[in-house]
């Protein structure tokens, strides 16, 4: 998982449509490595993988999929720069031209030249939307939508145009918030997709304060530490309600084989104490 946070980076500063073939590329090694070391059926299933990509606290095991938080990330990173952006536009338009030479008065007074003066905003949208990032901006409202932001939320704008006027000053956190809102819909969709009662129970009872907090937890003395055996155990205890009915058996016998040599190392373990 070295490269996530590097790949992280560039979702910010890189459009998705630039991104998308590396994304899924990404996506598709990271969750073959996850069925390889947790040793889970493949394929594996699409609720399965929802369940894996959703947040911890939603009873997920956290493992995001870049490709789907893309448009959230581009496009909070570039509401933090607006107001760079439409300071760097108004500078432009107001430099002086290069061939101007400064006259003998303003060479002699010592006083700093003026400040520009303000852009005039139809300009500035005008301009701004002749540029590549409102094409990309455009790009990521439309996928936001797709994946269910509401168009009504106060979040997204209508178009483009209404982008700079909505965060002309700048906005931070949006990448988060936005995140939460399609979280939330993934956990939604999953919750009703999930018929059986007792499978219901499980994926609602994962998502409790606390039910996940192993998964954060830094093995930072022996009591907190967790074989590979043991931690792929936990999590495909986690995911078991959501596996595919013809591996569901195979691995239930499995798992009941690992949960009795678990129980006799913690048993052995607390004798040593």
């Amino acid at each position: 998982m070295s490269a996530l946070p590097r790949l992280d980076y560039l979702t910010r500063v890189l459009p998705p449509s630039v991104l998308n073939a590396a994304m899924v590329s990404f996506d598709a090694m990271v969750l073959q490595s996850v069925i390889r070391k947790l040793q889970l059926p493949s394929p594996l299933s699409d609720e399965a993988q929802s369940l894996l990509r959703l947040p911890i606290r939603m009873g997920g095991c956290g493992i995001r999929s870049l490709l789907s938080v893309a448009p959230a990330a581009y496009f909070g990173a570039v509401a933090i720069a607006a107001p760079f952006i439409l300071n760097t536009i108004n500078l432009f338009i107001h430099a002086p031209p290069e061939d101007a030479s400064p006259s003998l008065s303003s060479a002699s007074s010592s006083s700093p030249p003026p400040p520009p003066s303000p852009l005039s905003f139809p300009l500035a949208l005008t301009l701004l939307y002749s540029l590549p990032i409102s094409r990309h901006l455009s790009d990521c409202i439309t996928n936001l939508k797709q994946v269910g932001i509401p168009p009504s939320s106060p979040l997204l704008p209508p178009n483009t145009p209404d982008f700079w006027v909505l965060y002309g000053n700048g906005k931070r956190g949006l990448q988060k918030r936005l995140s939460q809102i399609i979280h939330t819909l993934s956990y939604d969709d999953l919750r009703l997709k999930t018929r059986d009662p007792l499978a219901k129970a499980q994926f609602i009872a994962c998502g409790v304060k606390h039910s996940g907090s192993w998964l954060n937890t830094v093995p930072s003395s022996p009591e907190l530490f967790l074989m590979d055996a043991h931690f792929a155990l936990a999590v495909r205890l986690r995911l078991v309600s959501h596996l595919k009915r013809s591996s569901l058996l195979n691995v239930s016998v499995e798992l009941f084989s690992r949960l009795i040599l678990l129980t006799s190392y913690h048993a052995s373990f607390l004798s040593v104490l």
